[in-house]
């Protein structure tokens, strides 16, 4: 089991601390250290507020359950730490914790990307042009990246799956919401 993804899933269920503190201290810290510190059980620079909270959590049985449910969906857990962690992503100024994958993550780090984002209910033409951009983007060795949901972001995956090109779904669920 990977500890990096367990102990920073349970920074993801900690009440009443801000994602951007956690970030900071990740910059620092690795989750596992992260905890360690507000156990006491090492020295680091960890917030009385964080470290009481930490101390307080008690939701270790979602984690790995959570765990569970990602490995039986072939799927795992990316944190800040990964390098399948998306660069850009890592960047911006508050990013999040943790990022669901499935699939192939190679490609997008040496290609082009491009996000294709529309409606949930496009007009025929909506449908069709979302569909060829993303073919010709496709074609041209850019990676298209879009949503999960009907309409557009369909079009867009399947546009780029046409051109036997790559494509990476964004969902704003977990991977076993089907939406």
């Amino acid at each position: 089991m990977d500890e990096a993804a367990r102990y920073t899933l349970a920074l993801t269920r900690i009440k009443g601390v801000k994602r951007a503190d956690l970030f900071e201290l990740l910059k620092e810290l690795a989750p596992t250290d992260l905890f360690e510190a507000c156990l006491g059980r090492s020295p680091g620079p960890v917030p009385v507020t964080i470290t009481r909270a930490v101390r307080g959590f008690d939701e270790w049985g979602w984690v790995d359950r959570e765990l569970e449910l990602v490995q039986k969906a072939g799927a795992r857990v990316l944190t800040l730490q990964d390098p399948d962690y998306p660069t850009a992503l890592r960047e911006i100024c508050d990013p999040p914790l943790i990022l669901y994958a499935k699939g192939n993550l190679d490609y997008g780090k040496t290609q082009s990307a491009v996000a294709v984002v529309g409606t949930r209910r496009p007009t025929h033409y909506g449908v069709t042009m979302a569909e060829t951009i993303s073919r010709d983007l496709a074609l041209r060795g850019v990676v298209v990246v879009s949503g999960m949901a009907r309409g557009c972001d369909t079009a867009a995956h399947r546009g780029a799956l046409k051109a036997d090109g790559a494509t990476t779904a964004v969902l704003g669920t977990g991977i076993d919401i089907v939406y």
